[in-house]
């Protein structure tokens, strides 16, 4: 069965412009939507960052090395209760909340999407768990639904703009197993849908370096590159901390960690520490990127770097098993 590109989801955009302040007060405008816009309002949010965190560390797990992907909690209602909250303080008690309902209307009876896209103008903004938005009414997520996606970036220069590409895309996946991740199960499930469909081609660059990584980006053209292994939180000498980047410690920076030439698995100590901004420069060499797919742990804040760079790019906020990245793929 070949997908038919002219059966693609058309979104419209829903973008909200949205800064912090302080004391859990943010201020939001609607910048653009098929239903109008609105001037700039003060918004304040029932969640604390302390809650986040304790909503998402109840559902993740470590076995003492923070690095390894987290077994399977079955219970996930801290993250609906935290999603709950947000969609109601952003989406039905607030200005946002009427013209949303309308444009959701307006792009229904079209037969097409509304992407909510935040438009963040700082890193405490952009750190909000956006993708936990809950619609208790529907009993869903938002971001799990193909007819609203949720794309954040941060404004601190214009989105990247670039041309549709026609299939096939090629995709790069990228490969760096410091320890057993399972990768050769989300290759498998990504072969299998490019022979279904024809729509893309994969390239394989398995037990990477830094180095492998950027040979393969200047060899040809790639769409998009995806990434499995683990993301940490680097220091300026290169070792790894569980101290985030935005916990006030300057020297720390979002990181991935990949081989180095002797290949050993499990050897945390032989890793390559890859700072974020190290990466973004490597990714200029490709002038094609559309998006990065990391699928790793403590990966959000590369995601936050590489943004700047590519039109999209996909981390992991805390921990993520193994199941739901064979599933995301």
């Amino acid at each position: 069965m070949q997908f038919a590109p002219s059966g693609t989801m058309r979104y419209r955009d829903f973008v909200l412009e949205i800064r912090s302040e302080a004391h859990g007060v943010v201020r939001v405008r609607i910048a653009t939507s098929p239903a109008g816009s609105t001037n700039e309002f003060p918004l304040r949010l029932s969640i604390s960052p302390d809650e986040i965190e304790d909503a998402l560390a109840s559902v993740t797990y470590s076995s003492g090395n923070f690095l390894k992907r987290s077994n399977l909690s079955a219970n996930y209602d801290p993250i609906v209760r935290i999603g709950e909250r947000l969609f109601y303080d952003l989406l039905q008690e607030s200005m946002v909340s009427r013209l949303f309902r309308q444009a959701q209307d307006v792009v229904q009876s079209r037969g097409e999407g509304l992407r909510l896209r935040i438009a963040a103008h700082d890193q405490e903004a952009l750190a909000l768990p956006w993708e936990f938005l809950f619609d208790g009414a529907q009993s869903s997520f938002l971001a799990l639904s193909l007819r609203t996606p949720i794309v954040r970036w941060l404004m601190r220069e214009p989105p990247v703009v670039l041309r549709p590409v026609p299939p096939p895309l090629r995709i790069l996946v990228v490969t760096a197993e410091v320890m057993d991740f399972e990768a050769q199960g989300e290759i498998a499930i990504l072969d299998d849908l490019a022979s279904r469909t024809g729509m893309f081609e994969l390239q394989v660059v398995e037990n990477a370096t830094f180095s492998d990584l950027r040979t393969a980006l200047q060899t040809g053209p790639c769409h998009i590159l995806h990434f499995i292994g683990t993301g940490a939180y680097g220091t300026a000498r290169g070792r790894w901390s569980k101290v985030r980047p935005d916990d006030g410690v300057s020297a720390n920076q979002g990181v991935l960690l990949m081989g180095e030439s002797s290949r050993r698995k499990d050897r945390l100590e032989d890793a390559e520490f890859v700072p974020a901004a190290e990466l973004r420069s490597a990714l200029e060499a490709n002038t094609e990127l559309r998006f990065v797919a990391l699928q790793a742990c403590d990966t959000e804040i590369v995601a936050a770097e590489l943004a700047q760079r590519t039109s999209a790019a996909l981390g992991v906020r805390a921990k993520v098993i193994n199941a739901t990245c064979q599933a995301m793929a």
